[in-house]
């Protein structure tokens, strides 16, 4: 998912994300991604209005990735061998290599404001779906708060996102393909799998 490099407004965009997603991106002006674009300021002007215009722009396309790696989550039966079980690797599923969206969605997330707020509530809400239907065939204990077992569950997803280069650096392999994905869940599903509900513990 990614802008069509034909279009103006398009390689704008891109180089914004790219831009605001970096160290220091928050301090990135209208000339610094103009530069980036290969266009003039006024360019990006006529295009998106002014800097707040184009904030909003990258704000919807970072939503809508993440829009399009929950839809491709929830169409997934939780048994299937080749199920993405994590946001983090559906999104990258539906990104180009090297793409700065999720970058730039941790910082949308951490920056705060509205925007980032209601990325988030689409997130966790998600994920409460995911603890539900894991529960649901038997890979996974409810609790007493689907909601809270959510929150916990969709906050190590984001972490390994933001993580990504020093877990890869560790691991070996990169924890959002394949191979790492595969080496990753498998210590998930041994510590899932040793977890004795608290109210059975005394019945055990």
């Amino acid at each position: 998912m990614t802008p069509p490099p034909a279009s103006g407004s398009a390689r704008i965009l891109a180089a914004a994300l790219e831009l605001f997603a970096g160290p220091g991106g928050g301090a990135a002006t209208v000339r610094d991604i103009a530069a980036a674009a290969g266009a003039s300021p006024a360019l990006v002007i006529k295009h998106y209005g002014s800097m707040a215009g184009l904030r909003e722009a990258a704000d919807g396309f970072a939503a809508d990735a993440v829009t399009a790696a929950l839809a491709a989550l929830a169409t997934q039966d939780v048994w299937e061998s080749e199920r993405q079980d994590s946001l983090a690797a559906a999104l990258l599923a539906h990104l180009p290599g090297g793409s700065p969206v999720p970058r730039y969605l941790l910082r949308m997330l951490v920056d705060g404001g509205e925007a980032g707020a209601a990325l988030f509530a689409a997130i966790l809400d998600a994920g409460v779906r995911n603890v539900e239907a894991m529960a649901a065939s038997g890979l996974l204990a409810l609790g007493d708060s689907p909601r809270d077992r959510g929150l916990v569950l969709t906050a190590h997803d984001l972490a390994v996102l933001l993580l990504r280069e020093p877990l890869a650096a560790a691991l070996g392999e990169d924890p959002l393909r394949p191979a790492g994905a595969e080496r990753w869940g498998r210590q998930l599903i041994d510590i899932y799998a040793g977890m004795v509900p608290r109210h059975q513990k005394g019945n055990s």
